[in-house]
């Protein structure tokens, strides 16, 4: 009976070093698509909030709906860009909180995956927003008129930034609805650059773009200012 062979040991350790090997070089690669998938998927998620943005404007006198894009105080009367994501969302905002947060976040359109892990308040009660309205392009009621509220207004509209990956509010536990162009110092150290370095941001034309943190300082240029 011709005895079984076994594996030497120069060979084991030629198969471990073998297998050590692919996975120095699959990890990586592996990583890198999951990153580029989760900047795609936010990329769509902003296109989309961009149509729904230009839907509501063409539905109100050409006005940018408010910076709160998921939650007007005063959706009766104010209703806001997510009505053009949920179609329904207008039956739920008088129910309890849990439907209100269910049919929110049954739209992933509003979350960067990139931000799912962070430490989001309690008091949201499970919601989850990360994105970040420019006050330039904002009809905000809260804040009092804006020079640009109107679409037309913008005289740059492919310069112009409008929604973009948010600023993270640490000490409350959410992400600014609004940024001020006239408040950068405040809210550009709380926007996180979460894809490579960069930033996702809808400008008002309807294009998103990787935008890096030093095209977004000077808060007198076209990106801020619209003009």
């Amino acid at each position: 009976m011709k005895p079984k062979r076994a594996f030497t040991l120069v060979e084991l350790l030629a198969v471990l070093a073998i297998v050590g090997i692919l996975a120095a070089i699959i990890i990586p690669v592996t990583a890198s698509m999951r990153a580029n998938a989760r900047t795609s998927t936010c990329a769509s998620n902003l296109r989309q909030l961009g149509v729904a943005g230009l839907l509501y404007a063409q539905d109100h006198q050409g006005r940018f709906s408010t910076s709160r894009l998921y939650n007007p105080s005063n959706h009766a009367t104010e209703p806001g860009v997510v009505d053009y994501v949920i179609s329904d969302y207008g039956s739920y905002v008088n129910n309890t909180n849990k439907i209100y947060v269910d049919s929110i976040n049954k739209s992933s359109v509003f979350t960067c995956p990139s931000f799912s892990d962070y430490a989001f308040s309690s008091a949201l009660q499970g919601l989850r927003q990360t994105y970040s309205v420019s006050l330039t392009a904002s009809n905000n009621a809260a804040g009092g008129t804006v020079a640009l509220r109107y679409v037309k207004a913008v005289v740059n509209p492919s310069k112009t930034a409008w929604i973009m990956d948010g600023a993270w509010e640490s000490g409350s536990g959410w992400f600014a609805s609004v940024i001020g162009y006239n408040q950068l110092s405040t809210y550009l150290p709380k926007l996180q650059y979460p894809h490579d370095g960069k930033e996702n941001v809808l400008f008002v034309d309807g294009h998103v773009a990787l935008i890096p943190r030093d095209q977004m300082l000077d808060a007198n240029s076209p990106f801020w200012t619209g003009l």
